[in-house]
C-alpha cells in the first residue's frame, strides 16, 4: 500500500507514513516515533541524526493511561453547557493530574440552575 502511495505520490516510499489512530493523543509522537518520522525528517533537512530516548514521554502516556487515583474537581460557571467555555482552564485541570498521576473528572455545575435553586448566599 505504502508502495502504491509513494509512487503516485512521487515521494519517497519510506516517506509514506502510517497515522493509525491510537487511544490517546499522547501517544502520537511514540506512534510516528516508531514509522520513523524523525529519522526521515533529519535525513530530508541534512541535520545530524541522535539516540532517540523516549522514556520521558513513555511515562507521560503511562500515567495517562494508568492513573494511580481519580479526583473530581466541580467547575462551576454561567456557561458550563457550551463545551469550550472553559476550555483552558480544563486542560490545565488535565493536565495537572497527569503531573500527579491522577484522572481528572470534571463536573460542570451551571451557576444561573444554582441560584435559581435557592442555593444560599453569604452576606
Amino acid at each position: 500500500m505504502k508502495k502504491k502511495i509513494a509512487l503516485f505520490c512521487n515521494v519517497d516510499e519510506r516517506a509514506v507514513i502510517t497515522a493509525r489512530d491510537v487511544p490517546s493523543i499522547y501517544e502520537v509522537p511514540l506512534a510516528f516515533a516508531r514509522e520513523g518520522i524523525d529519522e526521515i525528517v533529519l535525513d530530508y533537512l541534512s541535520l545530524p541524526h541522535y539516540t532517540r530516548d523516549l522514556s520521558r514521554w513513555e511515562q507521560i502516556v503511562n500515567r495517562v493511561k494508568n492513573p494511580a487515583e481519580d479526583v473530581t474537581i466541580a467547575i462551576c460557571g454561567k456557561y458550563v453547557q457550551l463545551g469550550d467555555s472553559y476550555k483552558s482552564l480544563n486542560e490545565a485541570l488535565h493536565h495537572g493530574g497527569i503531573a500527579n498521576g491522577v484522572r481528572v473528572r470534571l463536573v460542570f455545575v451551571d451557576s444561573e440552575e444554582l441560584e435559581a435553586s435557592g442555593f444560599p448566599r453569604r452576606s
